[in-house]
């Protein structure tokens, strides 16, 4: 019990932070270098994994961003646009406003160029390319491309200082303020979403691996699809398979939703699943409860019981809602140590260790 409280206090005092730093528009919000210092520094004084502590942070961000949108993109575009004209830096923008650099980019682009809605992403990712003059902006905000002091910028694909110069015909002030804002966002730059996606797919792979190592038979979610099937988890096994849970974990496991097999070890129960949903993120209480159990209950409701992993860990398990526990079992950081086939056959850290006599 002692334990359990201190794992709820540690996920209280990160929740608490990361809610601080993202309502007060924090400055390491708006410098990649000072939020992965200031993310170190919490991730050890906390006692929290700085791989966690990230992804929580970003889904605290998201909550923020969904609060704040439409009223920046809406009825404060006029305003910025404004504010743009008459020598405000992005950046400088991204901070009033309390929104991520790019977006506020994504913004003026929007509203100050001539690029179709479709481009506008490529122009985030290369605005050096794309903007290479000021024939691209609507013609009454071409005046106002015009550099002031020479500055140097990253460029944060290939890493090449940029020499910005001073005012001249040849200035191209917006194209240097994309780069600059997308180089200071540490969360929703362009080159971060590619990195989420990666991993995304690096932990799918990584659970795909495994579960063939033990010849374990399933479709993933690329062959559900191709079948038509439609939301579907990342893993569905050809026929049910049970794991082994902790039942002071899962107390709300009932009698019918465990396999009985004369088990020595009382703390532990075999659980049926028919699924696995791969989650590259940490768990925290908000994304699990909002986003994460609806899913997975739609799930439970076409295939049957499954298990969500979360690989960078998750919030205490009894601060998740408990609604599809009988259904649904919660697991962190790696795949199960132990699967049990329905022939009773138990593999072990992916190898065969025993048969149950019993089934």
């Amino acid at each position: 019990m002692q334990k359990s409280n201190q794992l709820i206090a540690d996920y209280e005092k990160a929740d608490e932070w990361c809610k601080s730093m993202v309502n007060s528009g924090d400055e390491m919000l708006f410098n990649v270098e000072h939020f992965d210092a200031e993310m170190n520094r919490v991730a050890m004084s906390l006692n929290f994994p700085v791989e966690s502590l990230h992804s929580f942070f970003r889904h605290v961000h998201l909550q923020h961003l969904k609060k704040v949108s439409y009223a920046i993109k809406h009825t404060k575009a006029a305003e910025i646009v404004e504010a743009y004209s008459n020598g405000i830096s992005i950046l400088s923008l991204a901070k009033e406003y309390n929104y991520p650099p790019t977006y506020m980019a994504k913004i003026l682009l929007e509203n100050i160029t001539v690029f179709e809605k479709k481009k506008i992403s490529a122009v985030l990712r290369d605005p050096l390319k794309w903007i290479d003059s000021s024939n691209f902006l609507v013609e009454k905000y071409r005046s106002s491309n015009v550099i002031v002091g020479k500055r140097e910028l990253v460029d944060p694909f290939s890493e090449e200082h940029v020499i910005v110069p001073g005012p001249s015909e040849h200035s191209n002030r917006l194209a240097f303020e994309v780069l600059e804002a997308v180089n200071s966002d540490p969360i929703c730059a362009p080159r971060f979403d590619k990195e989420r996606q990666y991993i995304g797919m690096e932990f799918e792979i990584r659970l795909e691996t495994a579960l063939r190592a033990i010849n374990i038979p399933f479709e993933t979610e690329n062959d559900l699809r191709a079948k038509g099937t439609s939301r579907t988890p990342d893993i569905l096994f050809s026929y049910p398979v049970a794991v082994k849970v902790s039942k002071k974990l899962f107390p709300s496991l009932k009698q019918r939703d465990i396999i009985d097999v004369d088990n020595e070890d009382s703390d532990f129960v075999w659980k049926m699943i028919c699924w696995i949903d791969s989650k590259a993120l940490y768990g925290d209480v908000k994304t699990h409860n909002s986003s994460v159990v609806p899913q997975a209950e739609a799930y439970v409701h076409r295939f049957g019981p499954g298990l969500v992993l979360y690989w960078f860990g998750h919030a205490p398990i009894e601060l998740l809602a408990a609604d599809c526990f009988n259904d649904v079992i919660i697991m962190g950081w790696d795949i199960p140590k132990e699967f049990m086939l329905p022939t009773g056959h138990i593999f072990r850290d992916g190898f065969y260790a025993a048969k149950l006599n019993n089934l």
